[in-house]
């Protein structure tokens, strides 16, 4: 689980580590379905979800404060992280 150090609330924490969770929820659903072919769909689903919910509410914590843009930078990299790893099961799968 992320845990920025700083001047954080514990809420804001709290509501950073459930977005992360949901994150990767939502990389291990798209593992099952992996096969070994067009599996396009399943990039843009995830990239969808990280777009429209986790960005989005990011941006809203940024937007009030209760984190700064270097902490949603550095949170965001750690989210996007699920995507590559999804992206590289796909290339290993599809490689096979």
């Amino acid at each position: 689980m992320l845990i920025l150090e700083g001047r954080m609330e514990e809420n804001t924490k709290k509501e950073l580590e459930s977005l992360e969770l949901s994150t990767k929820y939502c990389r291990n659903d798209k593992l099952k379905y992996v096969t070994d072919k067009n599996n396009e769909f399943l990039l843009e689903e995830m990239n969808e979800f990280m777009e429209n919910h986790v960005y989005s509410y990011v941006q809203h914590l940024v937007y009030d404060k209760a984190l700064t843009q270097q902490e949603a930078s550095v949170f965001m990299g750690k989210c996007y992280k699920y995507l590559e790893d999804l992206y590289k099961a796909i290339q290993e799968k599809e490689r096979k």
